[in-house]
């Protein structure tokens, strides 16, 4: 083939098993550069805005030492002011917060963050036009708007600059325009940005920056040169225990937290560190069998290939120039592969881009394929390809030039545990049922989650969320418009039951509102922890969890009333162990009394793999929720969704839906860890037992391509054809006997190790049975074939071969 270089040309000449190599070197590599940019994108790619990173820290609060959630206002300030570590300390109130913003009478709903007034300066964040808010605590009526809200509502209008708008009926200024690319120091993107000061003046009444018990906010501080996250640690701890001593009610047990900043803030962001970790870890090792694979066949075609070379050897070649050209072609198609690979993490990002699903909030993160980390890969390809291409080019090039001339193949060996060429191969197959098996395994217990009950009844239960404010309603005006809702929502067609709550199960976060404690409790003795609800009358009945003791809330608990409450089971035993909790009473945060008028089965709310948890449920009418979902049961599958929006712009119409959706789909977000890793576990493992299959074919190839002579002459001499086959499976089956121990306690191990990320994943004697029995079977399968046909060879066409 005149024109093409000397070490691509053999794999011209051999098209398929060229083809076959470049698609199995590019899944491997372009599974580890997807992962690698999937990690870059979530975790490590800076945050446009965000000046000198590494001095910016995350500080949260802990419980009993652990966790990482919010902590309050009063909290917030404490920290500001009593630290010396920082440069300065900035508060954020990271959860979603759709508000009306209204220009010239036109409302659209868009994405408010509460912040501090330094909250642009700790981060560093220039303006693209006119300045931050005004740094005096005191509320101003002040927004900073970022530069795509600018474009897109603004069309880049430098008049927004000072422009009166109304947001959620209150009238502010447009302040300041962001820094193009700015959207904040997380994943959650804002629109505009209100200092929380201005709380006074958007939400008259709001208790939010006067209670230590009423947790929202994580903080963001900026380092003093020279300090490090450990000494800062140190610093704060020392104001959380003098917090936990003034204020025992509301810190028994609890502490704080300084991490490095990330768009994951925390728990989460270790949380998916850790997850993407093991993705990571188990696309390496389908890489390295990957290459462990190319160099098997490579072995295969190298004996094959024996008399090609002997011949070009007796023209002239040294075995210097054989090695180079032999190390030179497998480089190439490791070279072609690495550039399969690029196009296939290409299309593996976007596919997971894809399986994302959509989210009751705007993520601010751009997937994207980095360079670097296709760099990487493919240095890693081709350093393994390298190293793995060594050994067949050593062998290829090490024969007997007569022998070969004559006999056309350099006797072998059989297949020998101990050989190198045994133990290269045992390595192969123990890695790859050990990812077969952890991807059943991971399969399966996402099957088993999907079918643990929730304490709740999904099914034909749909909702829409609401925030209040966004409309101008406050405590003395939403009661009037919620009995309305609630009373034609339960009339409209096709609706068996209808209830308000705050929280939407398996949303992945939990409510607080305060402590409770029981009369005549020592401040020093700690409270059990558990997370808050305030739901209407109906509620239990509308998501079917059953009421095990007691009543309902009723219409007669209303604000002036007594306070009354329900616990579910395991609160209740925390409370009152091995009591009944009907009649109990506990004291709130004011001291006034709260009794316990009922007790609720289990149910799960930040996710379904989660531990038994307490849980306090309140009546919305008792306590005022600005957010809150309007639920309802339908007596058939047909969505009433559309109802439900008309029957709110009829009754309400200023007052947006910021979320519309049905419960069997907002609850499948809680699994959707355990949904990615499956399906990356899964083509993993069928990956990898594809590789096995070919590996082991190829080596049985060259098994019985060395031995062709062989058996013709224990043919010629009396031996069977079914002799011959049991011959040459002897080695694959003991190799393969060796792998299913290995893999299977290497399976072991991984699935230890996914479950300290993804929770709790059972070893099923099943899956690992049934997959060590599935991939024995493919193996020696594969290795039969070559077997079979080397067994049935003609005594005299094996004779006179070459």
């Amino acid at each position: 083939m005149p024109g093409l270089p000397a070490p691509l040309r053999p794999l011209v000449k051999s098209p398929r098993f060229t083809l076959l190599a470049v698609a199995i070197i590019g899944l491997g590599t372009g599974a580890c550069s997807a992962v690698f940019s999937l990690f870059d994108s979530l975790l490590l790619a800076g945050r446009p805005g965000v000046v000198d990173e590494a001095r910016l820290v995350d500080i949260g609060r802990t419980d009993a030492g652990a966790g990482f959630d919010n902590f309050s206002w009063p909290d917030y300030l404490d920290y500001r002011t009593q630290s010396s570590s920082f440069a300065d300390v900035a508060a954020v109130d990271f959860s979603p917060n759709p508000a009306g913003l209204t220009v010239a009478g036109d409302a659209q709903l868009a994405n408010l963050q509460w912040v501090s007034s330094n909250f642009f300066p700790v981060l560093g964040t220039k303006f693209a036009a006119g300045r931050g808010f005004t740094d005096d605590g005191k509320p101003h009526g002040e927004i900073v708007i970022s530069h795509r809200y600018w474009q897109r509502r603004f069309h880049s209008d430098p008049a927004a600059l000072g422009r009166s708008v109304q947001v959620n009926g209150v009238p502010t200024t447009i302040v300041g325009v962001a820094e193009p690319g700015f959207s904040g120091p997380t994943m959650l993107g804002a629109d505009f940005w209100i200092p929380l000061a201005d709380m006074e003046i958007l939400r008259p009444g709001s208790r939010m920056l006067a209670g230590r018990g009423l947790s929202f906010i994580i903080a963001l501080g900026r380092l003093k040169p020279g300090v490090t996250v450990q000494q800062a640690q140190a610093d704060l701890t020392l104001i959380a225990r003098r917090l936990a001593v003034a204020h025992p009610d509301t810190h028994r047990e609890r502490g704080v937290a300084v991490l490095p900043s990330s768009r994951l803030p925390g728990e989460f962001g270790q949380v998916a560190s850790a997850f993407l970790a093991v993705l990571g870890l188990l696309s390496l090792l389908a890489l390295l069998v990957a290459c462990a694979n190319i160099a098997s066949l490579m072995l295969a075609r190298g004996a094959i290939r024996q008399r090609e070379l002997a011949v070009r050897s007796a023209l002239g070649a040294d075995r210097r120039r054989l090695l180079r050209d032999l190390l030179l072609e497998h480089l190439a198609l490791y070279a072609l592969g690495g550039a399969a690979g690029v196009l296939c993490c290409h299309w593996l990002v976007d596919a997971f881009a894809g399986i994302v699903p959509a989210l009751p909030v705007n993520l601010e993160v751009a997937l994207r394929v980095n360079p670097l980390a296709v760099g990487f890969t493919l240095a890693l390809a081709l350093f393994v390809g390298l190293v793995f291409s060594l050994w067949p080019a050593l062998s290829a090039s090490r024969f007997d030039l007569l022998a070969v001339l004559r006999r056309g193949e350099q006797p072998a060996g059989g297949a020998r545990l101990f050989s190198p060429r045994g133990l290269f191969l045992v390595i192969q197959l123990t890695l790859a049922l050990a990812l077969l098996v952890t991807a059943g395994t991971l399969a399966r217990s996402l099957v088993n989650l999907t079918e643990v009950s929730p304490g709740f009844d999904p099914r034909r239960v749909e909702f829409v969320r609401f925030d209040l404010n966004n409309a101008g309603f406050n405590a003395r005006t939403a009661p009037v418009l919620l009995d309305r809702l609630l009373t034609e929502a339960r009339q409209l067609p096709g609706v068996e039951r209808a209830a308000f709550s705050i929280a939407v199960p398996l949303e992945g976060s939990g409510h607080g509102f305060g402590g409770l404690t029981k009369p005549g409790a020592s401040a020093a003795e700690p409270g059990p922890r558990f997370d808050w609800n305030l739901v209407s009358p109906g509620y239990f009945a509308t998501l079917s969890i059953p009421l095990v003791a007691g009543r309902d809330f009723a219409e007669a608990d209303k604000a002036n009333s007594p306070l009354v409450g329900i616990v579910n089971e395991t609160l209740a035993q925390k409370f009152w162990p091995g009591e009944n909790a009907l009649g109990k009473v506990l004291l709130n945060e004011d001291g006034k009394p709260v009794e316990i008028v009922g007790v609720a089965r289990d149910a799960k709310y930040r996710s379904v793999s989660e531990s038994p948890r307490g849980f306090f449920y309140a009546p919305l009418t008792q306590i005022y929720s600005e957010r809150a979902a309007l639920f309802v049961k339908t007596a058939t599958d047909a969505s009433v969704i559309p109802q439900l929006r008309g029957l709110f712009r009829r009754l309400a119409p200023p007052l947006p839906l910021y979320q519309a959706d049905s419960l069997v789909a907002a609850s499948a977000v809680g699994l959707m860890p355990q949904r990615i890793a499956a399906a990356v576990a899964l083509a993993a493992g069928f990956l990898t037992l594809v590789l096995a299959a070919t590996g082991i074919y190829g080596v049985t190839l060259y098994w019985t391509a060395t031995r062709t002579r062989e058996f013709g002459v224990r043919l010629a001499l009396g031996a069977t054809p079914d002799a011959l086959l049991r011959l040459a499976l002897a080695g694959s089956v003991r190799l393969v006997a060796v792998a299913v121990v290995l893999g299977l306690g290497g399976a072991y191990g991984l699935t230890q190790v996914a479950s300290s990320v993804l929770g709790p994943i059972g070893v099923s004697p099943a899956i690992f049975a049934g997959s060590a029995g599935l991939f024995a079977l493919l193996v020696i399968l594969a290795s039969w074939l070559p077997a079979r046909q080397a067994a049935r060879v003609d005594p005299l066409v094996a004779l006179r071969a070459e």
